[in-house]
């Protein structure tokens, strides 16, 4: 099947917020063979919504079309595709009784329910289990829709049913798998493989995506593939890379999978990156079985006060040095009692750099019973940049106390 987003938005075009739609619903109908060929922003417009679902669904099997669904004036997106199917709207009053008492139990006005109970004729509703705003779907020619509300987390819940509703997959047919590492650029993972004599089959396509915890790769097979192609492709992928080739699809997931399979837990103490590794590692399911929790001492007394730091430590070698890490990481692990602790302090700029430490220097150590590790780095990039390099090394180099290379 061929699939097309569409993301209605002015929002989106603006640059006031960016988008992660495409990325979430790519994702869950490749499972089911739908690859998304096409995928479009449109501004908060009647007309352009209607043209854009017009175009998109004479090439399309499939098309998802998420936001524009709220209470507001600016929610047109119902009446853009009911101007593209030809319809009217009409308003659902059981639907709205029930959004009405939704809002009311959470103490919220419900002027907003009308429109949001409201839908082109023809089309049926889709229960939206976490948010005020249902969805709808129909067919428009030969391609099915679904419009869903724009805010993420609301795509997450509701997309997955709909994607588990389509016919499955003919079986042995091969769709895409991704492999993860840790630390590799795209020309260090293309390097390995040439080196290793990998070709690509003639059915199978490879593509590089590079990131700041280490470039992943894709590879796709069309209908017709047979499963075992990918298979065997994928393995001599990971057989090349070695370690570098996480098993799960990323380091946080990788770091967890490995800390839960060997029963052992894990701490952080963050300065710079203000419990972003935290973050990452909790985004995780299941990460509570492995993750005690974090201290973000981004302040020198924050340090001293929870870590245990000296104060003539700091004095003396500053806060972004080795012993200052290093005392950071075993307060850490003594003070949850973790297997593992990790930590990191550094300066992300853009001010506060010298000659002796430029903005980029960054500290990570990584602690456990075998005793402390801490390097040294300095990364380009912009303060966000930076960060997350911080972040994505300090993950691997967690993994691979876990899992040495």
């Amino acid at each position: 099947m061929r699939g097309a987003v569409l993301l209605v938005g002015s929002e989106l075009l603006d640059g006031s917020v960016s988008d992660r739609n495409v990325a979430i619903v790519a994702a869950e109908l490749a499972r089911q063979g739908v690859v998304v060929a096409r995928a479009e922003i449109v501004p908060d417009d009647v007309g352009a919504i209607a043209d854009a679902v017009r175009r998109l669904a004479e090439v399309s099997d499939l098309l998802v079309v998420t936001g524009g669904l709220g209470p507001t004036a600016d929610d047109v997106t119902r009446e853009g595709v009911a101007q593209a199917l030809g319809v009217g709207v009409h308003t659902n009053v059981d639907i709205r009784a029930s959004i009405e008492k939704r809002l009311a139990a959470r103490g919220l006005p419900a002027e907003g329910a009308t429109r949001q109970a409201s839908f082109p004729k023809g089309t049926v509703p889709i229960r939206n289990p976490v948010g005020s705003a249902p969805g709808f779907g129909g067919e428009i020619g030969s391609c099915r829709f679904w419009v869903l509300p724009g805010v993420p987390p609301e795509v997450v819940e509701m997309i997955g049913p709909l994607v588990d509703g389509l016919p499955t997959p003919q079986s042995g047919w091969g769709w895409h798998r991704l492999v993860a590492t840790a630390g590799l650029s795209e020309l260090r993972a293309a390097a390995i493989l040439d080196a290793g004599g990998f070709v690509v089959p003639a059915r199978v396509s490879l593509g590089f995506l590079p990131g700041a915890g280490g470039v992943k790769l894709r590879l796709f097979a069309p209908r017709g593939a047979p499963a075992t192609e990918l298979d065997e492709t994928e393995q001599s992928i990971r057989s090349l890379l070695g370690s570098a080739a996480l098993p799960e699809s990323g380091l946080p997931e990788s770091l967890v999978a490995a800390l839960a399979a060997e029963r052992r837990t894990v701490a952080t103490a963050e300065s710079c990156t203000g419990g972003a590794i935290g973050v990452r590692i909790t985004d995780v399911p299941g990460a509570s079985s492995v993750y005690l929790g974090g201290i973000v001492s981004y302040s020198d007394r924050a340090k001293i006060e929870r870590l245990g730091l000296a104060p003539e430590l700091l004095a003396r070698h500053g806060t972004v040095s080795e012993p200052v890490v290093r005392a950071m990481v075993e307060g850490a692990r003594a003070a949850f009692e973790a297997w593992l602790a990790v930590a990191v302090t550094g300066i992300a700029g853009p001010s506060g750099g010298s000659p002796e430490k430029p903005v980029g220097t960054v500290w990570i150590a990584v602690s456990d019973p075998a005793g402390t590790e801490t390097r040294r780095f300095v990364f380009p990039g912009s303060r966000e940049m930076v960060r997350e390099r911080t972040v994505n090394k300090a993950l691997e180099m967690a993994y691979r106390r876990v899992r040495p290379a």
